[in-house]
């Protein structure tokens, strides 16, 4: 990380939040920030708890996620606070994934990111190969050493080993996407100033680039995106390259970009539909069953069709007879009627019990 490409843009509120970081040149201060013991951090930084589970792909196969488990977890989520409120002031006007944003301006999030690409008839999407394990641990203390320039160096090496696992970023860590954002710092300046002189509009919400315009992107132009990309240390995901001309459907971070508006997907509610219904089946077999044991599995579904379900909610208001319906059956999936449900102690298959 060499420099960062503009002069910060701090508001009041965010900013006692960075003097507070900037702040924090010692260990007493670090762990004044962060609340918790210095042997603790230390000991967390030797022996980092994860947990380590599986999310399938869309395209197929499985994404490992590395949970950070109690207290690295809660100094992680204090730790990318502060990491927030300082990329707030470099937050760059193409960026929409994982940043904050303020109540007097515009949500940057999934809705925003495709927005800006409403009414161009040429887009092309790429997607960046395993994104926060190609940010590595050297990377990470250059950027904690950028952002904290009087910062004593062991301080720079304990908070940059508590945000990595296996020398690189961790899938899963409260800290990974502010910290990719800054890695993508430069990046993101260079795409931009070509694309506003190219007249193409730039997004980028984590690893998903955008381009779109008027006009097609010619090689010359796509084989300069790729150059900017591989030479901030970044390889193009080959497979998730997309080219859309003014007669296909454009998806931008799973959402449909039309003439005039943002969408969801055609199938999009009927799919959520079904998995509400699998939902309320699932659940209805584990309270009828209830061992007293928490099924992890099945929490994160739920948490999986509610952040579904206020992603639909946010992006198609004019259909708010299906979007009550479906907040209706999710939540009667999550809380069944168990009245009729009952059973004989003499069903209880006991010799299958564990």
């Amino acid at each position: 990380m060499k420099k960062l490409p503009t002069k910060p843009n701090y508001k009041t509120g965010i900013e006692r939040a960075v003097l507070k970081f900037e702040n924090c040149i010692k260990y007493p201060d670090l762990v004044e920030l962060l609340g918790i013991e210095l042997s603790k951090l230390q000991l967390l930084s030797i022996d980092p708890p994860y947990k380590r589970w599986h999310i399938r792909k869309k395209s197929g196969g499985l994404r490992e996620i590395e949970d950070p488990q109690y207290p690295l977890k809660s100094v992680l989520r204090i730790l990318n606070h502060y990491l927030q409120c300082v990329y707030y002031g470099w937050r760059p006007d193409s960026v929409f994934g994982f940043c904050y944003s303020t109540r007097n301006e515009l949500e940057r999030n999934v809705i925003s990111n495709a927005s800006r690409h409403i009414g161009n008839a040429y887009m092309v999407n790429i997607d960046l190969l395993s994104f926060f394990h190609a940010i590595s641990a050297s990377r990470v203390h250059d950027i904690y050493r950028k952002l904290l320039p009087n910062a004593e160096e062991e301080v720079i090496r304990l908070i940059s080993t508590l945000s990595v696992l296996k020398s690189r970023l961790p899938m899963g860590a409260p800290t990974s996407p502010a910290l990719s954002n800054f890695a993508c710092l430069e990046m993101d300046a260079e795409l931009m100033s070509w694309s506003e002189a190219a007249n193409v509009t730039y997004t980028r919400y984590a690893d998903d680039l955008s381009f779109s315009s008027h006009f097609e992107l010619n090689e010359k132009d796509l084989a300069y995106i790729r150059s900017v990309i591989i030479h901030h240390s970044f390889t193009v995901n080959e497979k998730k390259v997309f080219h859309y001309k003014p007669s296909n459907i454009k998806i931008v971070t799973g959402l449909v970009v039309g003439a005039e508006e943002v969408e969801l997907p055609q199938n999009y509610l009927n799919d959520l539909q079904g998995e509400i219904k699998r939902l309320a089946a699932a659940k209805l077999i584990d309270m009828r069953y209830d061992s007293g044991h928490k099924n992890i599995k099945l929490q994160r579904f739920e948490q999986e069709i509610r952040g579904k379900l206020n992603f639909a909610g946010m992006v198609d208001r004019q259909n708010a007879t299906k979007m009550n319906l479906l907040y209706h059956d999710f939540e009667s999936a999550i809380a069944p009627d168990l009245k009729d449900q009952a059973i004989s102690w003499l069903d209880v298959p006991y010799e299958f019990l564990p």
